[in-house]
């Protein structure tokens, strides 16, 4: 790439009256030298040069002639390791910008040789690649409950679907009776034996009727409200008792080792809350202390409003949709975290 005039003097303009966006154009033009697109980084840190220090001075202090750099930065040009890395060194020195490492840095292809630098902004005591780890786990946590969830669902759908298919069976041969109703058909007594070959988990001890069966795996049958409630109480038990504290961790605002609770409470408070999670905690407490009834803690959330306190928290089908996407979401969020801050913006 190579800048038009109608864009090099604005951008040189705002690198002389704007020292952020000149540092934040440095870091720009050897992230892009580091993937490989010499001619883009080399015009890019030509402007920076004409913008700040100049060639004349930066010659002077490389101990290389201006002409020589400025052939160097040129469409042509094919800077030498030593001589870039000299360039690099005292262009960051100038700005007060120190280009990031990981602990064990990337080597990355040159046509002048293999450099061994990380570009992008790293922010102090964040472990980038924990935070990685941490996205692939809460994705793998949440594929799992999705699966049950729908595993689950398409299982009561199975089990209505038998009693009512057997219950027209049965109809048919008392048609005309007063046993050919729905009414009469739900006294009768249902049984695993025609679901599972034996007696799986213990279910010849299962004692139902047709009717009751049938009403437990309608869409807001208890069921779907236990399952909805299960998913909550679970991604919960994964929050509070894991990924909170792993996040806060990583993100490097607590000690691993600190053991002052009111201080790990405060610090997973300001840097590790999130709306979706203080929201199902809110449902959790209601589920587990209150059986299932909502109290007054459901005022608090700020995305789920489906419920005021008395209500039964009954989680359908169409609420979890909207619990399953939330915490997607969160993933999404959790995931980019992985990856240094890296923008330029020209105002």
């Amino acid at each position: 790439m190579n800048p038009t005039r109608s864009f090099k003097e604005p951008v040189q303009n705002r690198i002389a009256r704007d020292p952020e966006f000149g540092a934040a154009l440095l870091r720009e033009s050897i992230d892009i030298m580091l993937t490989g697109d010499m001619e883009t980084g080399k015009a890019i840190l030509r402007n920076y040069i004409k913008a700040t220090v100049g060639f004349e001075k930066l010659g002077e202090a490389t101990d290389t002639p201006a002409k020589s750099l400025i052939r160097m930065f040129g469409p042509r040009g094919n800077p030498q390791a030593r001589n870039l890395f000299g360039v690099i060194g005292y262009l960051q020195k100038e700005a007060g910008v120190q280009v990031a490492r990981y602990a064990c840095p990337r080597k990355v292809p040159f046509s002048f040789g293999e450099l061994y630098i990380m570009p992008h902004h790293y922010e102090p005591g964040v472990n980038y690649l924990r935070l990685r780890e941490l996205a692939h786990e809460s994705l793998q946590q949440w594929s799992r409950m999705h699966a049950l969830y729908l595993d689950a669902v398409a299982g009561f759908d199975i089990v209505r679907d038998h009693v009512i298919a057997e219950q027209d069976q049965a109809r048919q041969f008392v048609r005309g009776t007063d046993l050919d109703s729905e009414e009469f058909q739900d006294t009768r007594m249902f049984t695993y034996t025609q679901v599972f070959a034996d007696n799986f988990c213990a279910s010849g001890i299962h004692r139902a009727t047709q009717g009751e069966v049938k009403s437990r795996n309608k869409i807001d049958g208890e069921n779907f409200v236990a399952l909805g409630q299960l998913c909550i109480v679970s991604f919960c038990t994964y929050w509070n008792d894991y990924l909170r504290r792993a996040y806060a961790m990583a993100r490097g605002k607590l000690d691993p080792n600190e053991q002052d609770q009111e201080v790990v409470k405060e610090c997973l408070r300001v840097h590790a809350s999130e709306d979706i999670w203080g929201d199902l905690n809110y449902l959790r407490n209601s589920i587990i202390h209150n059986r299932g009834i909502a109290n007054s803690q459901v005022n608090r959330c700020k995305i789920i409003s489906w419920f005021k306190p008395g209500d039964l928290v009954a989680i359908t089908p169409v609420h979890m949709r909207v619990i399953f996407l939330a915490l997607r979401a969160y993933h999404n969020k959790l995931h980019a975290e992985q990856f240094p801050r890296h923008y330029i913006e020209i105002g």
